[in-house]
């Protein structure tokens, strides 16, 4: 949908300010769209998303912008440090679902949860990017603009209708994104595209390296039938009954290794470039990219 560049109020603080390509810009009918997501961006208040600190979707290039995290992406924290161990999984698993709880309770879909849509903070995760998140009945009027979300994370029922979108979906994306935590792969790769989505409709999900300790709950969140799938308050449920997480949150400690811990840390010294991954690192997930000099990562 189009870039997000590093600003800076008069304040001088840091936010994330996400723009729309030009070609949507022009249209009367996204600007209603946008300024309809935003308004609904505006009521997702939580402690793992994103403030959204200002935004004019009426301008000429409508813009949103939210809170800057210091942190790197999970995708980029997995691929720096390898797999997570499951109590780290357990503990982004609980940020996640919390933060999924904020976004469906003020009326929206995700769509596109992934790994790079998470950031890993020192004090949890926060899931970004509500520039491709849409109240469910309106999800369909965006048919016009392509397959929504991204194929490695998306739920088997969109192998069929790709602009399906519904709370269930984003559980299965929080599973998939789990499942990459935790193994440094998806649940389906291949590739092409195409290749991706044939797996999804047809085949059961790569759990190789899974460890069993996370074994119920991702298989829970990956079940092809939606209703089968828990909601994201069962999901921190599941998560809470490990014992740990809960306290970890309380006493605001981290559940990260000492190598990711370190990663954070350079994000937390001084806003960080991201340039391109190595190619076929993002597993299906689309690229980071640079943008005004500071790169964060497309819309």
């Amino acid at each position: 949908m189009g870039q997000v560049y590093l600003g800076r109020s008069a304040r001088g603080d840091l936010a994330a300010v996400k723009t729309i390509r030009s070609e949507l810009a022009g249209e009367a009918a996204f600007h209603e769209r946008f300024a309809q997501e935003v308004a609904a961006a505006q009521r997702v208040n939580g402690a793992f998303t994103p403030l959204v600190v200002d935004a004019d979707p009426a301008a000429d290039v409508p813009w949103l912008a939210t809170a800057y995290v210091p942190a790197p992406s999970l995708s980029r924290l997995v691929y720096s440090c390898g797999p997570l161990p499951p109590r780290t999984v357990n503990w982004l698993a609980a940020g996640c679902a919390a933060a999924l709880e904020s976004i469906h309770g003020a009326g929206l879909v995700h769509r596109d949860l992934k790994p790079s849509n998470v950031l890993v903070a020192h004090d949890g995760p926060r899931v970004i990017d509500f520039g491709v998140a849409w109240t469910p009945d309106r999800a369909k009027g965006m048919a016009g603009r392509g397959a929504v979300g991204t194929p490695a994370y998306r739920a088997p029922e969109q192998a069929s209708d790709s602009h399906w979108a519904s709370v269930a979906g984003d559980v299965y994306s929080l599973g998939a994104t789990l499942l990459f935590a935790a193994t440094g792969h998806p649940p389906y790769a291949g590739e092409t595209v195409a290749d991706v989505m044939m797996k999804l409709g047809a085949e059961a999900p790569d759990l190789t390296g899974l460890p069993d300790e996370l074994s119920e709950l991702i298989t829970a969140c990956l079940q092809r039938i939606p209703h089968e799938r828990p909601t994201p308050s069962e999901v921190l449920a599941r998560v809470e009954q490990v014992g740990e997480v809960r306290t970890v949150f309380a006493r605001e400690r981290s559940c990260l290794p000492e190598g990711a811990m370190a990663l954070v840390a350079e994000y937390q010294r001084y806003p960080h470039f991201v340039g391109h991954s190595p190619a076929g690192q993002e597993h299906g997930d689309d690229q980071p990219t640079s943008a005004g000099g500071i790169g964060l990562s497309w819309l």
